[in-house]
């Protein structure tokens, strides 16, 4: 009889336990906890809900706020962008061509991290949920085309090797991927180098003789 009694008082405290090794911020659902007739488990149950539906809360303004700074920078960041473009056309003496190029660099710098924030915002809201399938080896192709110039302007060579490869994913997630590989590739590679680049079933491979990065 004992042991059923000791079962049966403490069977809330091990369900919300459950409840919070499995709870996740970033989830719309709200955690439900379990009650219980014991006033310390019953104080316990009440802090640990108003916890975690304040802490929901807020991750859910700041994903917003994110959101929509990300937003709010790209008009402002066009504009600078745009009047930057037009400043390099005008004949300038080259100190002043310099700071030209430097503000240009920071503006392209500010839009790639405003990119990645308003695409971690995107990705934690679930606004990629539609999948397809999607030819991986045409993509590759594609993106290897786009970085032609790039390529080219730094003496890069690509040793390339790729098979016909089908995946289920969102399409437009799989090509911030492979643009974001093979910049990352080329941007840390030396000048008049080789990067090597292959997909096969199961495997895609983008390397260059670049030193080792410590984890």
């Amino acid at each position: 009889m004992y042991y059923f009694f000791n079962k049966r008082i403490w069977s809330p405290f091990f369900y919300n336990l459950d409840k919070l090794k499995n709870f996740s911020v970033s989830s719309d659902e709200p955690i439900s906890l379990q009650s219980s007739t014991v006033v310390e488990f019953k104080e316990l149950q009440k802090s640990l809900q108003d916890l975690a539906d304040r802490s929901q809360k807020e991750y859910k303004a700041l994903r917003e706020f994110t959101e929509n700074a990300s937003h709010e920078m790209q008009t402002p960041l066009g504009i600078i962008q745009s009047k930057l473009d037009r400043m390099s056309q005008v004949e300038v003496n080259e100190e002043i061509a310099g700071y030209i190029v430097q503000a240009k660099s920071g503006v392209e710098r500010l839009k790639k991290l405003n990119k990645s924030l308003l695409l971690l915002a995107k990705l934690d809201n679930n606004a990629y949920p539609d999948k397809t399938e999607i030819f991986l080896d045409a993509l590759l192709k594609k993106q290897l085309e786009l970085l032609e110039e790039l390529l080219a302007g730094n003496g890069i060579t690509a040793m390339v090797n790729i098979e016909q490869v089908k995946v289920h994913a969102n399409l437009f997630l799989t090509e911030v991927m492979l643009s974001n590989l093979l910049s990352n590739a080329i941007r840390y590679t030396a000048p008049a180098s080789t990067i090597f680049i292959s997909l096969s079933a199961g495997r895609l491979q983008v390397s260059n003789p670049g030193p080792r990065l410590d984890f």
